[in-house]
């Protein structure tokens, strides 16, 4: 029987770098809606087109001018991301259990560990005694090597690692901090729950809690976002 999935962002837990403050604010608004505009750092960002399947946001730099594009394609449950800069072309890709990112200038393709979940709609679920406890199952470890300094690229890059919009204010404030210290490379850590429905066999769930780190031994952490996935079947 095919498993029906709901995803639900439960907690965004946001952290600094230890003992270090961002230069930039963090924006007000919780999620970036069609037709407005909001400043992050030294960039104004606009989600100029948004339909089920396209959409596209263009980042402006206040100080030189220069226009920067994200591109969105959703089609058969895939996202794709295009990331548009006077320095070059990348393609983001979410498939399977992977990230790739491809650079159109080098054709060099970098892949990513990544949990993916097909959506199986929305669904009820009324639990009168809960769920079990948290068990941990496994941490997994990754890396992005060298970063491209393009605040378009890393917006879609954090997108894919956290599972969340490329408009979320948690996406576009840790690109932007990302870009303002110069960080080259990011460390990666997903860590997997499991917990089971005390009602019935039928109901799981998943937790996985992913954090970047700018440090290669996984310390000074930038930000961490976590995400349950129930199944039912």
């Amino acid at each position: 029987m095919k498993n029906k999935k709901l995803v639900t962002i439960v907690l965004v837990l946001s952290m600094i770098l230890l003992n270090v403050m961002p230069t930039f604010a963090y924006t007000n608004v919780q999620e970036l809606h069609f037709g407005e505009k909001i400043q992050v750092g030294d960039y104004k960002i606009e989600l100029v087109v948004d339909t089920e399947k396209y959409s596209k946001m263009m980042f402006t730099n206040i100080l030189t001018g220069e226009k920067e594009y994200l591109e969105e394609y959703n089609e058969n449950g895939k996202t794709k991301y295009i990331a548009t800069s006077p320095r070059g072309k990348h393609v983001i890709s979410i498939e399977n259990d992977f990230i790739s990112i491809k650079d159109d200038n080098t054709n060099c393709i970098q892949y990513l560990y990544n949990k993916t979940i097909e959506n199986g709609g929305p669904i009820n679920i009324i639990l009168s005694n809960g769920w079990t406890e948290w068990e941990y199952q496994e941490t997994s470890y990754d890396s992005t090597g060298q970063l491209v300094s393009d605040i378009s690229y890393l917006v879609g890059i954090i997108a894919a690692i956290f599972d969340l919009p490329k408009t979320d204010n948690i996406v576009v404030d840790t690109a932007n901090y990302i870009l303002s210290k110069y960080i080259s490379v990011v460390y990666i850590t997903r860590v997997r729950y499991m917990r089971f429905s005390e009602d019935t066999t039928s109901c799981f769930q998943e937790k996985y809690v992913t954090t970047i780190y700018e440090n290669s031994n996984y310390t000074g952490e930038i930000k961490s976002n976590t995400i349950i996935y129930t199944y039912c079947f």
